[in-house]
């Protein structure tokens, strides 16, 4: 019995574009433009620096950028930003659609030109001396520079015909779904793909799907997955019972494609949206302590069924007090904030970012030695050196120090985070700001 099928794994019926991450700069001042540009690269995007904005339209039916940030005057040329932008704007909206986000930055603060650029299509307008942190903050609202994955459902069908078919019609939709035809397998599929929503029949040779819901509510982790049943059945009683138990909704078939897709989509992107306000700190919006460990352990799991690496990499902001006690706590939210976007900006698909504490980080790397996670956290420490940050009172840089360990080199999952956390110690009581791997 072919107990997982993933239908997404047989059939491509969506074509993903590759992520767009390279922005337009039109700034005059060249000093300036180059500044900005190597610290939004340190984010992660690529950067086309225009001194002025004449050949911009020309560019842009060429290629278009994930985000345009324009200076509204670039004084002493022949079009201002503000211009510029209102002439593409007029034009065919292939050449800048408005799913292309627009940020002004200059130094006029008047309400006038916050109107005008609003009239023009703007979709940020930021003061200078710009706080690149700021404007990175802004481009991470506007743009979706992260692929979204997408919902992931299990179907849960012992006659493989009628589970193909509704796979195929969740498919069509952008839903990845599995089909797992035995029952008594559920538990492996829920460890290894972590599904957003069930569905499955209510009445199965040997299984009502109402028991299997009620022994996945059970266990805590899948308290609140959706689970929607397929059924024939009319009895208000029958239903009544079935949900009680812990299903969520009844789809009668034979279900209707655009009934199936609405329903099983909202309900996984709710889950997903709820999962997230549990998993993730509130300042950062990076996944909390108790979602690291559990996802650290779970990796280390499945790195020894498949004999496989996994290195764990802790992060600790260097004098992060000391910015606190010069600039007060708000600036030091800021410098958190920071560093959480470009951890995010800069990791692969594949690896998990969180907060571990306070003012430590951490980033798992699934699939991955630790000479491999050396090279990548030395690239972080190096550009999130360069990153300017903004107080009052003055504009600083700051460093972190990282630790990195891995398992099976360290046999457990609590222990490879210790050992990160150990080798973090040692990258401090070196001097900081460098990269320590045990």
């Amino acid at each position: 019995m072919n107990e997982l099928v993933s239908v997404s794994e047989k059939q491509q019926f969506l074509h993903k574009k590759p992520i767009n991450k390279h922005i337009f700069l039109i700034e005059s001042d060249k000093k300036l433009a180059h500044r900005l540009a190597e610290q939004i690269q340190a984010f992660g995007f690529q950067v086309t620096i225009f001194l002025n904005a004449d050949s911009l339209y020309a560019k842009l039916k060429d290629k278009q950028p994930c985000a345009v940030i324009i200076d509204y005057e670039l004084p002493d040329q022949s079009l201002s930003g503000i211009e510029a932008i209102k002439e593409i704007r007029a034009q065919p909206e292939d050449v800048l659609p408005l799913s292309i986000p627009v940020i002004f930055i200059s130094r006029r603060a008047d309400i006038q030109s916050r109107l005008e650029a609003i009239k023009a299509g703007g979709n940020a307008y930021l003061l200078k001396p710009l706080d690149v942190s700021h404007l990175i903050e802004w481009v991470g609202k506007l743009v979706n520079t992260q692929e979204e994955e997408a919902c992931q459902v299990l179907i849960i069908h012992e006659h493989n015909k009628d589970a193909l078919y509704h796979a195929r019609i969740l498919e069509e939709a952008g839903v990845s779904t599995t089909i797992c035809d035995n029952p008594l397998s559920i538990l492996n599929y829920m460890e290894n793909k972590n599904p957003d929503l069930i569905l499955m029949d209510l009445y199965m040779p040997g299984f009502l799907g109402s028991d299997i819901a009620s022994m996945i509510r059970q266990i805590d982790p899948y308290v609140a997955i959706p689970i929607i049943y397929l059924s024939s059945e009319l009895s208000n009683q029958v239903k009544t019972q079935a949900l009680l138990k812990g299903g969520d909704n009844f789809l009668f078939k034979p279900v209707l494609a655009e009934i199936l897709v609405s329903m099983v989509t909202y309900k996984a992107q709710r889950f997903r949206k709820l999962r997230a306000l549990m998993l993730k700190d509130g300042l950062t919006g990076l996944y909390n302590h108790r979602h690291i460990k559990e996802f650290i352990k779970n990796e280390c799991a499945r790195a020894q069924r498949n004999g496989t690496e996994v290195s764990v990499a802790m992060f600790d902001v260097d004098f992060f007090k000391k910015v606190n006690d010069s600039y007060g706590h708000a600036v030091g939210d800021v410098v958190l904030k920071t560093l959480s976007h470009f951890l995010k900006d800069r990791v692969r698909k594949t690896d998990l970012v969180g907060r571990y504490g306070g003012e430590e980080f951490i980033i798992v790397f699934p699939n991955t030695s630790t000479e491999i996670a050396d090279i990548l956290c030395e690239n972080l420490r190096e550009d999130f050196e360069r990153i300017l940050h903004f107080s009052r009172q003055d504009n600083f840089h700051m460093t972190f120090s990282c630790g990195i360990a891995s398992y099976p080199h360290y046999d457990s999952a609590e222990l490879v985070a210790d050992s990160a956390d150990q080798a973090l110690y040692i990258s401090k009581d070196k001097g900081r700001n460098q990269v320590t791997v045990i």
